[in-house]
């Protein structure tokens, strides 16, 4: 049963272990919001981390101060990631700061196909959009390893990338991998169009038609992978790391070996109700666009329940 009673909690306490899974992410989202650092890098990618973070704790003792303490853990994890970024990261980021008409949070574009040809539009403005198959490891894993966190390697695979005509590298990535239940991987800068998944995965499931003859691909959504363990797939594993002399958790997304390396894991009193709605969260089709979660401070939508219902 639900208490009703405290659901706000007491002074500096989020959210009560007894609140229902959205509310409780709700709550959560807020606050991490309302405390992410100055810089350059994905909002979005660091609230994720500090979500799955949070999951390590006893879920009746998560208080403010252990938010804002998971956020700098998580905030030095990606500044270190990110300090041997071969790219302007203000640039990179530059759809955060309203300061750009190609990528912008706050007035997206809309992608259009025309004649064979992409074009990214807004109110008085065009953009030519360049579709390109991606072989530089190296571009790849800017998105894959450096610029988020990896959930997954995909082995074999096909990478698409959409680019402006003047850009260096692509500000949307579609990794497919390649075989009979083909599956793909989707990452976005911040401030791309409002329909880039839908115009990037259409266009790259023309040109596998075209090569391969008929395919489909599956989005990795949490529903289309039941055959998963439970306790595996809700289970977040952080490994110890040294930043600047201080021990800091970072998610890890390979095996651990047992007895080799110390590991903390998602704690066994976090309600498997949570940890599926929160799994679900982040399966969402546009990696730096999740419908239920905003990603900057400042920026209000409705939260949780707009989560994409497929």
């Amino acid at each position: 049963m639900i208490q009703k009673r405290g659901l706000r909690g007491q002074k500096g306490q989020l959210p009560s272990y007894f609140l229902p899974p959205r509310r409780a992410l709700t709550l959560l989202h807020q606050k991490i919001t309302a405390n992410l650092p100055e810089g350059h890098y994905d909002p979005y990618d660091l609230e994720r981390q500090v979500l799955y973070r949070i999951t390590t704790y006893n879920p009746k003792k998560i208080k403010e101060c252990l938010v804002k303490n998971t956020i700098a853990e998580q905030f030095a994890i990606t500044q270190q990631r990110l300090s041997m970024f071969p790219y302007d990261l203000k640039y990179v980021f530059r759809g955060r700061y309203g300061k750009f008409l190609d990528l912008c949070e706050e007035r997206r574009l809309a992608l259009f196909e025309e004649n064979g040809h992409i074009y990214g539009r807004g109110k008085y403005i065009s953009f030519e959009v360049i579709l390109k198959r991606i072989e530089d490891d190296g571009i790849i894993s800017l998105f894959t390893n450096d610029l988020h966190i990896n959930l997954k390697q995909v082995p074999e695979r096909e990478v698409f990338g959409l680019f402006f005509v003047s850009d260096p590298i692509p500000w949307a990535l579609i990794v497919v991998g390649v075989g009979e239940n083909i599956q793909e991987h989707f990452y976005t800068l911040p401030g791309a169009p409002e329909n880039t998944h839908e115009i990037l995965s259409s266009s790259v499931q023309k040109y596998l038609k075209f090569k391969k003859g008929d395919v489909n691909i599956h989005e990795p959504h949490a529903e289309k992978m039941a055959s998963c363990d439970l306790s595996i797939k809700y289970k977040y594993v952080f490994v110890p790391e040294i930043i600047k002399g201080k021990k800091c958790f970072r998610h890890n997304t390979r095996p651990v070996v047992k007895n080799k390396e110390s590991y903390i894991v998602t704690h066994p009193d976090f309600p498997l109700s949570f940890l599926r709605l929160l799994y679900k969260c982040f399966q969402s089709q546009n990696y730096s666009k999740y419908e239920g979660i905003e990603t900057t401070v400042g920026q209000r939508r409705k939260c949780v329940d707009k989560i994409r219902r497929n």
